[in-house]
Parts: C-alpha cells; sequence; structure tokens
C-alpha cells in the first residue's frame, strides 16, 4: 500500500481479512477492515471507504479494541474531509481526540490533531491550523513515528504558503524529504498532495531538493483512481446484508434478495443446518454448545476447527456479516442488523396475535396453514429440532381443528372436509379429525360415506396400533348411522 501496490494491497488484505473471520479474530477483522479503507481512500473510493471504516469501528467496540476505534474514527473524518463534509469531519476528529486523551494515547491524538489542522487550512484558517498541527508535530517527535511526522512537515508546509509564509513553507518540505529518505519510500506524499498540486509546483520551480519535488509531481499524476485498480479477490467486504426470505417448514430454503442459496454455495449440509440452528437460537449459543451439538465426538481443537470452516461457508453462502460474536458472552448470534422474514416465526405470529375468535382470527388461522408448508427442517433429522418440529405440527394440527370446526359450525362441509384430510396427512390416528369428517357427511346426507370414514378410523388403528376407536368414536358413528 505505501508503495502503491494497491491492487495487491486490497488482496492481501482481504485474505487476512476472511482469515480473521474464520477465527473470530475480532481484533485483527477490525485491523483488516481500516487498513482497506485506508487503499480505498487513497484511491479516492471514499463511498467504500466510509463503509469499511463504519464496519471496523463497530467491531474494534466488539472487540474492545480502543486504538483501533480511534483510528477509524479519524480515518471516517479524512474520508469526510476529503468528500468536502468540513462539519462532518471536524466533529469525527474532535470525538477521536477526546477519546485519545481519555485512553492517555499520544500518537491517536497526533492523528486527530494533524486532522484538525488539515480541516482549519481547507476551512481558510490557516493561522489556527499551525496550532494544531505544532501540536502534533510534537507527539509525532515523541512517538518517533516518521511517516506520519513527514505528513505533518507536509501540511505544515502547506498552511505557511497558503498565508504565502514560503521561507517556513521551505524549511517545511526540506525536513519532509529529509524524513521520506529515512523511510525509503513517500508514495503516500504523492496521495496527500493531490490536493497541493500549487506547492509541490512551487518547490519544483525552486528547485527545492533538486529534480525531487518535480518527480513527486509526476508521482501524483500516476496515482491511480478506483476504476484504474484490479478489483479485490472477494467482493463480500463491503456489501450490504442483503435481504433474506427464509423458509423452514418444510425443506429448508433461504432466498438472499429474492434468488435461492444453492446447496453448492452452502457447500455442505452442515453449513446449511448451522444457520438454522443459529436462527432457532436467537439469544444466541457459545461455541462449545454448538460444537457439542454438531461435532459431539470430535477432539476438542478439531471440533473447533471444524466449527470455524462451517461458519467460514456459512458466511460465504449468505453474507460474511450474516453472523454475530458477543465477546462478552461468547456467543454467535443472527446479526441482529439482518434484514429477514422467516415463515416460522411468520406462523408463530400468527398464531399468537391473532384475536381468539371472529373473521380475523379465521384469517390467521388460514394464513398460518398456507404457511406450514411441510414438518420444520424436513429432511434433517438432528436432535436439537425435534422438539420444535412436533412444537409446531401440534399447532399446525390445532390450527386446522379449531378452522375445521369453525367451517362446520358456519355451513362450510367441503372446506372442513379437506381441513380434516390435511391433519390425517399429518397424523393419521387423529380421532377427533375422523369424528368432525363424519359429522360433515352426515350433514350433507351421505351415509355411506360416515360409514366409510369410520372404517377407515378403525383400520388404521388396528393395523397400525392394534387399538379399536376410541368409546367417543363408537358413539357418534351409531348415534348418526341411527339417525339415517
Amino acid at each position: 500500500h505505501q508503495r502503491g501496490r494497491y491492487s495487491e494491497a486490497i488482496r492481501t488484505l482481504e485474505e487476512a481479512l476472511n482469515a480473521a473471520r474464520v477465527t473470530d479474530y475480532l481484533r485483527g477483522e477490525a485491523t483488516a477492515l481500516v487498513s482497506l479503507g485506508d487503499v480505498y481512500c487513497d484511491l479516492g473510493d471514499l463511498h467504500q471507504a466510509l463503509d469499511l471504516y463504519r464496519q471496523a469501528l463497530r467491531t474494534a467496540r466488539q472487540a474492545g479494541e480502543a486504538v483501533v476505534e480511534i483510528y477509524a474514527l479519524n480515518a471516517m473524518s479524512e474520508a469526510h474531509r476529503l468528500a468536502g463534509e468540513l462539519d462532518k469531519a471536524w466533529d469525527l476528529a474532535r470525538a477521536s481526540l477526546a477519546a485519545s486523551q481519555t485512553q492517555q494515547l499520544s500518537f491517536q491524538a497526533g492523528l486527530a490533531q494533524l486532522s484538525l489542522g488539515i480541516i482549519c487550512y481547507e476551512r481558510g484558517e490557516a493561522q489556527e491550523a499551525l496550532g494544531w498541527l505544532g501540536k502534533a508535530r510534537q507527539r509525532m517527535e515523541q512517538s518517533g513515528a516518521k511517516q506520519e511526522l513527514a505528513r505533518v512537515h507536509f501540511h505544515l508546509a502547506q498552511a505557511h504558503f497558503t498565508l504565502k509564509e514560503f521561507q517556513s513553507a521551505r524549511r517545511h518540505l526540506l525536513r519532509l524529504l529529509a524524513l521520506t529518505d529515512e523511510l525509503g519510500y513517500d508514495q503516500f506524499i504523492a496521495v496527500e498532495a493531490r490536493r497541493a498540486r500549487p506547492l509541490i509546483q512551487y518547490a519544483a520551480s525552486r528547485r527545492l531538493g533538486g529534480d525531487r519535488f518535480a518527480r513527486l509531481m509526476e508521482k501524483i499524476e500516476a496515482v491511480p483512481t478506483k476504476g484504474e485498480v484490479s478489483p479485490p479477490l472477494d467482493t463480500t467486504v463491503s456489501t450490504p446484508l442483503p435481504r433474506l426470505e427464509i423458509r423452514a417448514l418444510g425443506t429448508p430454503q433461504v432466498l438472499k434478495d429474492g434468488t435461492p442459496v444453492g446447496k453448492g454455495e452452502w457447500q455442505t449440509a452442515t453449513a446449511e443446518e448451522l444457520f438454522f440452528y443459529l436462527l432457532a437460537h436467537p439469544a444466541g449459543q457459545p461455541r462449545e454448545q454448538i460444537t457439542d451439538v454438531f461435532w459431539p465426538d470430535l477432539p476438542p481443537a478439531r471440533a473447533k476447527s471444524t466449527f470455524h470452516s462451517t461458519v467460514y461457508r456459512l458466511r460465504r453462502a449468505t453474507h460474511m456479516e450474516i453472523l454475530a460474536f458477543d465477546r462478552s458472552s461468547g456467543t454467535y448470534e443472527l446479526n441482529p442488523e439482518a434484514c429477514y422474514w422467516y415463515d416460522v416465526e411468520e406462523f408463530e405470529k400468527l398464531l399468537k396475535v391473532a384475536p381468539q375468535s371472529g373473521q380475523s382470527r379465521v384469517e390467521a388461522l388460514r394464513q398460518a396453514i398456507a404457511l406450514y408448508r411441510g414438518e420444520y427442517m424436513e429432511g434433517f433429522y438432528s436432535d436439537w429440532c425435534l422438539p420444535k418440529r412436533r412444537s409446531l405440527e401440534e399447532r399446525y394440527l390445532g390450527a386446522l381443528s379449531e378452522l375445521a370446526h369453525w367451517c362446520v359450525d358456519k355451513g362450510l362441509y367441503d372446506e372442513a372436509l379437506e381441513l380434516c384430510e390435511k391433519a390425517l396427512q399429518k397424523d393419521s390416528y387423529y380421532e377427533e379429525m375422523y369424528r368432525l369428517m363424519m359429522k360433515c357427511y352426515h350433514l350433507l346426507g351421505q351415509a355411506a360415506r360416515v360409514a366409510q370414514v369410520y372404517q377407515r378410523c378403525a383400520t388404521v388403528l388396528a393395523e397400525e396400533l392394534g387399538m379399536e376407536p376410541a368409546a367417543e368414536t363408537v358413539a357418534l358413528y351409531q348415534e348418526l348411522m341411527a339417525e339415517q
């Protein structure tokens, strides 16, 4: 990056970012994000840079990494300044300075003071800028940060040049050259100087440092823009969280912005199952609990490694930020900022919040029944999903029964019969549904169908359970047949 090899820097930092995410190394993730932001900022892609800085800020706060958090605040200030948003830039730089002073971080305070100085002279307040830049210079000299000290001298030269104090400007430029000689590179100055061409042209015309500033001007013109740099290997870094449509009733399916996530994208069935497992535990689950559920027979080290690789596959299939890790509790959960629709949540909500009676209740029951495309997590047989599967099936059967009885009361016998058949497809021993079907056929005047339903019930119970119909079922059948 500092030597102008931007494409290589992006690729390397994205690899570091992915590695940090796989291992849940939050400090490494925050550092990689903020470093990527610096590259994109130098390339003039300020929108991308700000997005990365914001991600870095959130991750640093989650990890409790004050140094990276303060750096991200100042980096955001720089990006807003370059975008011409000086008031936002000023507020962020002041926030960075206050946090630095609270944490007693001298170098970070110097960076914030440097930013404040640059903002001042860009506002036309060059004299005030010299005060801030002088403070920054003192801190950088104390910390031995040669590159940042070189930046301070460059901006001191620019502030003096703005005030037409040319001798002072030349003095700081010569100090800048001495520092870049010690560093062995000056690409960072080429980036800084893009907004200070008159100063560089002045130094070149006076042959300050020989032809050094003439060559620096050539480097300034050669700094690429965002369109001239090869795209990163992994373009998932700064994409916003997608809109997810999640279905777990029937065959599990995830749609990302309307497009199904295929089996090949999950790579393994376990990655897909882990996504739904975490969705079923919104409060989060610690890694140790997850590995006990999914890999109970593996040694701890191998289980941990398998867990991280599975999490990586899950993220690649959906979004690299779809999961959040709560450092204080050590738990993994679906990112609270994720935007999604989930059929199980909708099903449960319809049955919970609907009125206990009336047309609104009926409509809620019909919607809930329509959502139930099949059993929960169909095709998956892990122990964790079985209690939820039974619970949802019971609620589904309850909804069918309730709506079927309502239909009988309203004389909607055909609809009631359809609902009873749906219930018996899920539970062929559900005698209440046989009894309700017999009532429907009786009311329709179809005695032969009443007998067929009773015989069907008796056969199923005898062949599969070795039982006879309940006394209530027998009594109802005899009563209905006697009335024919």
